[in-house]
């Protein structure tokens, strides 16, 4: 699902969800998920981070990660700050970096199967052309995450 919401034809905020299942119990993809520190697992476009607030995930811990974005030409940090922590419900945060601040939910249920995950992401661009190109590209990256968790997860 693919939300805008625009002003004199400029993108202010792209609203995104996703979901997938996961063939794995709610509390590994919770603790796997609630830790930005494992993005580069499964987040290509996250080539490092590092915990610098906080003793572990959870309540308060911030990071900052290395992060190189499709289609754009420079690498850049981006400051992750934890919003709601409520294990293994749901993890909230907000990121940060010269493209946008990214308000992101994974929400997480279990499944017959293993776990429903879904992700909520709310984007409030900087750039002026972010908005447009940031539609097109954020809510395909989303589901190919999705698809690298899943394949992190199960293969164990």
């Amino acid at each position: 699902m693919l939300k805008l919401r625009v002003a004199g034809g400029k993108v202010l905020a792209t609203q995104l969800e996703g979901d997938i299942e996961i063939r794995r119990p709610v509390g590994d993809v919770f603790a796997f998920v609630a830790d930005p520190c494992n993005d580069p697992d499964w987040c290509p476009r996250v080539l490092w981070c590092r915990q610098s607030e906080g003793d572990g995930p959870g309540p308060g811990a911030r990071y900052e990660a290395m992060h190189k974005p499709s289609g754009y030409p420079r690498r850049h940090i981006r400051r992750i700050e934890v919003l709601e922590y409520d294990a293994p419900r749901r993890v909230r945060w907000v990121q940060e970096d010269q493209i946008g601040v990214f308000d992101i939910t994974y929400e997480l249920e279990p499944t017959e199967g293993g776990t429903r995950l879904t992700q909520r992401d709310e984007i409030k661009w900087k750039l002026p052309l972010a908005g447009p190109f940031g539609k097109r590209i954020v809510g395909r990256h989303i589901g190919e995450q999705q698809q690298d968790l899943k394949r992190v997860l199960e293969r164990g």
